[in-house]
């Protein structure tokens, strides 16, 4: 069982990863148009829009999750048609 809650828009194309429920108080985009939500600089989620996109212009880095969330397991993303 995942400690994260993850869920995937597929109509927006866009990967939401909770980490705590709460509600953030600040976002940041960063270099790779990643917002990452934070609580007193506490991660709260990622938000990765073009999901599926990235991966179909061979463009998506595993880096995205992994330089934000380390433990992340990366086979409970999505699997993407």
């Amino acid at each position: 069982m995942s400690k994260y809650t993850i869920s995937y828009d597929n109509m927006a194309d866009v990967l939401y990863i909770i980490v705590k429920k709460a509600k953030a108080t600040q976002t940041i985009l960063d270099d790779d148009y990643i917002a990452i939500r934070t609580i007193d600089n506490d991660l709260c989620g990622l938000t990765i829009d073009g999901f599926k996109d990235r991966h179909d212009d061979n463009s998506w880095k595993d880096i995205f999750i992994t330089k934000y969330i380390a433990d992340f397991n990366l086979d409970e993303l999505p699997k993407i048609n």
